[in-house]
């Protein structure tokens, strides 16, 4: 049987450790975040402590990527399917050179 490496102790967080740890996201989250995601959290009070801050934003932030998903967006399958539909061998159909042909009669 192989010997398995001991496993890393768990650290249990102090408060000032947590306190710390939120502090530090939130400011990893300002210097990252785009307008958007300003704009979602902006209303949120910062008064009630680093811990509470980033548990709202990180929950303003996951209710506002779930309403977006709800969008369609075009997805890159049917996109190829309609340029095959133009296109044979990778080539477009000469649709302006018929139309030219047409015009000059």
């Amino acid at each position: 049987m192989a010997k398995r490496k001991p496993s890393a102790k768990t650290i249990y967080l102090t408060h000032e450790m947590r306190i710390q740890r939120a502090i530090n996201e939130f400011h990893h989250f300002l210097a990252t975040a785009t307008e958007a995601e300003k704009n979602v959290v902006r209303h949120v009070k910062v008064g009630i402590g680093p811990e509470a801050v980033m548990q709202e934003i990180r929950r303003l932030l996951g209710e506002s990527m779930a309403k977006c998903k709800v969008i369609p967006f075009p997805q890159e399958h049917k996109r190829k399917n309609a340029d095959l539909a133009l296109c044979r061998n990778g080539k477009i159909e000469p649709t302006f050179l018929e139309l030219d042909k047409g015009i000059k009669k």
